[in-house]
Parts: C-alpha cells; structure tokens; sequence
C-alpha cells in the first residue's frame, strides 16, 4: 500500500496550482523543543542494572524557502534523546521535502509533500554504542489556515514513509503571529507507538 500512496501524492503534486504569493509565506527559519511519550517503556539493560525510558526530549531546526514557481524547498533536523544511570539513547532524523502549496480559498492552503528522510539511531551502554540507520521516502499533505488572519493560524497534517519501520504521524497546531514576520508555535504529534508536545519560534520572510 505504501508504494500506491507515494504515487498518489505525485500525481496531486503534478496537478496542483501554486498558493498565491498573498496567501501565507513559506520561507522560514524555525527552533523548538518539546518531548515525546512512548507508549510503551523502553528498557536498555546493561548488564548490571538497567535504565527504563518512558519520554525524550526533542529539540528542532527547520527552514524552507519557496520558489518562484511555488514549488517550496525545505529541510527538517531532529535529535531527541534521554540519558539514564548507565545507558543512553538518541536519535538523529534529517529530512529533505518538496511541497506544492494550492490555495483552496483566501484563508486556507493544502500542502502536499515528498521528501527524503535519513534516521540514525544509538543507543549506548557504558561508552558502547549500537547504530541503527534506516532511509526512506516521505510523503503526507498538510493544511494551514487563518482562524484569525494576521494573527492566528491553524494547521495540521498527516505524513506516511515508504519505509516499513516507521509510522504514520498526524500533527496539529496553532501559532500566534506578531509584527507579521514573526510567530510561536505550538503543536501535538499522533503516531502508532508514540505521542508528542512541542513549542517553536519562526520567523517568516516576506519577499513581496
């Protein structure tokens, strides 16, 4: 099935008519932070004694820069991680995504996406580490829109990979805008194994 979706979102990338340039921006520099919750504990035993880890902490890099043709370039950086008595576990997930913003009406936008996701996992026991790698194909659509134009955004979005060990995540948000460049975030993330909070700020550029 997953093959089937990722041609899908092509074909309505393909078809899609680019947002206009007075809808919202899509060039942008973002930090955050936030946790995520496992829904199931995860034990690293050391042999000795062992660690139980129920939460990470996930910190975020983000731009995007759209182009003239609408087509938006972007990139995504995300260590989350946690560190018990003996043992620890991080990882690393760098994402690279085309998307093609279509206006649906003057407040609301439909973003379908592909991309390239790289995800490097360790987990360490006293100094030694095990590499987990796995590397795949994205695609999702997301939505944005103004509940208050100018001033208060909603979004959300779903987003699949062609890799079968990973989930499907649905996020949703909100941010508040001031001095039209800038914005804080906020957004909960849904997965089969996981839940997840966070809190960003983003400054947006306007080029026209």
């Amino acid at each position: 099935m997953k093959p089937i979706r990722l041609l899908f979102f092509a074909a309505v990338i393909l078809w899609a008519h680019p947002a206009g340039a007075d809808h919202f921006s899509y060039t942008y520099l973002e930090v955050g932070s936030g946790k995520i919750w496992l829904k199931d504990d995860m034990i690293v035993s050391s042999g000795v004694s062992e660690d139980v880890y129920d939460a990470f902490y996930r910190f975020l890099l983000s731009g995007a820069g759209q182009l003239d043709n609408g087509i938006v370039i972007g990139g995504d950086a995300l260590l989350f991680g946690n560190k018990g008595a003996d043992t620890w576990v991080a990882t690393w997930e760098y994402t690279l995504t085309g998307s093609y913003p279509v206006n649906m009406t003057q407040r609301i936008d439909i973003i379908p996406q592909l991309g390239f996701v790289s995800t490097r996992m360790f987990v360490c026991i006293d100094g030694n580490c095990d590499i987990d790698n796995d590397i795949g194909l994205t695609y999702g659509i997301g939505l944005r829109a103004w509940a208050v134009p100018g001033w208060l955004e909603i979004s959300a979005d779903w987003k699949d990979s062609s890799s079968d060990l990973s989930d499907s995540v649905f996020r949703f948000g909100g941010a508040l805008w001031w001095r039209k460049n800038h914005s804080v975030r906020l957004n909960a993330e849904m997965a089969d194994k996981q839940g997840s909070a966070g809190i960003s700020y983003r400054y947006t550029a306007f080029w026209k």
